[in-house]
């Protein structure tokens, strides 16, 4: 394996046993011979390269997960996973996870944040999310009256929706498929209320 040192900009090639290359080398691969140019990287730059001139060298982009906003009725794909959905406060409408069911999907994660508050109970109760019947599984963590996250098991629903009490901006439910169950955390913060 030839390397360069840890001297910025270009350095001298050598042999070296991969347990003694310093911090901040450019390594490159190549058969003995081939002619291999080094590339001074900025720090947090990783750099892979071959024989011949090395490759720009560019920084590592953000990680930016998919995002969309639900406005209404919406079905969730199966392509979607990782995704987060910031859920406006009305009108309240079903969204469809019925689709995602099957072993293939296994994995399958989305989060779900209210970007409004919803006060009504109709408006509270229309927004539900439903998944395939009886798969839905985990806790929901509503805030009860003295202002405490108090657990509640899930086992066997299917829907998981507003409670009696207003649903704040920021409240959340995460989901994951295991390829049989959906499991949920869901997070509720308005007095007395929270998710059903």
């Amino acid at each position: 394996m030839s390397v360069a040192n840890s001297t910025p900009g270009l350095g001298s090639f050598t042999s070296v046993a991969v347990t003694s290359i310093a911090n901040n080398s450019v390594v490159y691969t190549g058969a003995s011979g081939n002619s291999l140019t080094g590339t001074a990287l900025a720090t947090g730059q990783i750099l892979v390269g071959s024989t011949g001139s090395a490759p720009t060298a560019t920084a590592n982009p953000a990680f930016l997960l998919p995002n969309s906003i639900i406005s209404g009725a919406t079905t969730v794909p199966t392509t979607a996973s990782g995704t987060v959905y910031f859920v406006g406060g009305t009108p309240g409408a079903l969204v469809d996870l019925t689709g995602i069911n099957s072993g293939t999907s296994a994995g399958f994660y989305v989060r779900f944040i209210m970007n409004a508050a919803i006060s009504g109970q109709t408006l509270q109760h229309s927004w539900r999310f439903t998944v395939a019947a009886g798969t839905l599984q985990g806790v929901k963590y509503n805030t009860n009256l003295t202002g405490f996250l108090a657990p509640v098991l899930i086992t066997n629903a299917t829907t998981i929706s507003g409670g009696t009490q207003a649903i704040n901006a920021g409240d959340t439910i995460d989901m994951w498929f295991d390829g049989t169950n959906w499991w949920v955390q869901a997070f509720a913060s308005a007095s007395n209320g929270g998710w059903v």
